[in-house]
């Protein structure tokens, strides 16, 4: 129920297989045998994480920003389906 209501399918795909890579790069580094293969994989580990939040991140501002009354009209649709009531304010009584 909660993962229904949380995430989308997509987003649990990328979990996956972000997680497959990890795994398979801990694993590849573990089987070249060093001694220091735990060096490795905390560095193929750290690479894969950077790179993903730089590819996850270019990927959501390359979408096009919406303008202001489509946004306001999509976050008073959002929050009346939530049940909050927003009194017009953005933030803080601005």
């Amino acid at each position: 129920m909660i993962l229904r209501n949380f995430g989308s399918t997509r987003s649990k795909v990328s979990n996956v297989v972000f997680f497959v890579l990890i795994v398979s790069a801990v694993l590849t580094c573990w089987s070249v045998g060093a001694s220091y293969w735990w060096i490795l994989a905390w560095v193929a580990s750290a690479v894969l994480v950077i790179g993903a939040s730089v590819v996850s991140r270019s990927i959501a501002y390359s979408a096009h920003p919406l303008s202001d009354g489509e946004l306001k009209s999509r976050l008073d649709k959002f929050l009346g389906k939530v049940g909050f009531e927003s009194q017009g304010r953005l933030c803080c009584g601005f």
